[in-house]
């Protein structure tokens, strides 16, 4: 089982490479059949990330000591369900555990019939995050991507919620809504965060056409840094 998952991390990589290589020529040319090619490749990784946390639950379970994340991380002395809890305990299990989350969610209806029964509805900003910032007031929540269709309730969250924030990230600069850049300029300046989507949009691009928006020169430190760095605590 250690083996199996040392080769599906393997392809993965692999996979990853393709995905990323294929996606970005898909966005710049367009051509349906690279688009086509870049979705499968989210399935696929999507399978191999899971038969790669499946490995390491296997060997956690077993005490599998023959494999370093085992032995660093638990014990044949500790209860089953935090041997389990072992998977995230170390960079190395957390990493893999989000890749496959998020491969997951990267790959859940799209392009299926009816969405494979996944319904939209449930990503909008109210009331999802809505509801979620109101019955949790100290939880910090950053909205990740703006969120099309539903940027105008995105914006009336975060100005509604003060434990509400959001990033630019997902989104070239030239695409971002106008209606959001105009928030981003007055009400929101100072809850409002940076967020590239590297590898997908370059940090180099997503810099080089944020300087063409038309964002005041006083806002512009405060969402490539200055919020961030008051929401995550970081000494100046």
């Amino acid at each position: 089982m250690t083996i199996l998952g040392q080769l599906a991390l393997g392809l993965g990589f692999l996979l990853a490479i393709w995905g990323t290589v294929v996606g970005a020529i898909a966005g710049h040319t367009g051509r349906l059949e690279l688009v086509q090619s870049a979705r499968r490749t989210v399935y696929a990784l999507f399978g191999v990330m899971a038969v790669a946390t499946l490995a390491l639950i296997v060997a956690l379970l077993n005490n599998d000591f023959n494999v370093e994340y085992v032995w660093q991380y638990t014990s044949r002395e500790l209860p089953t369900v935090y041997t389990l809890a072992a998977l995230y305990a170390g960079q190395a299990g957390s990493l893999l555990f989000w890749a496959f989350v998020l491969t997951g969610f990267a790959a859940a209806g799209a392009g299926l019939p009816g969405g494979a029964g996944l319904k939209l509805k449930h990503a909008a900003p109210i009331p999802g995050i809505d509801d979620v910032a109101a019955d949790f007031p100290d939880l910090t929540i950053i909205m990740a991507h703006p969120a099309w269709p539903w940027v105008e309730e995105q914006i009336a969250v975060a100005l509604h919620k003060p434990n509400v924030y959001l990033d630019l990230s997902g989104w070239a600069p030239k695409f971002i809504p106008e209606q959001l850049i105009g928030e981003t300029n007055t009400r929101l300046r100072d809850k409002v965060l940076f967020g590239s989507d590297f590898p997908y949009m370059p940090a180099d691009r997503w810099l080089r056409e944020w300087e063409e928006l038309p964002i005041r020169e006083e806002v512009r430190p405060k969402v490539l840094l200055e919020n961030a760095r008051r929401l995550l605590g970081l000494p100046e």
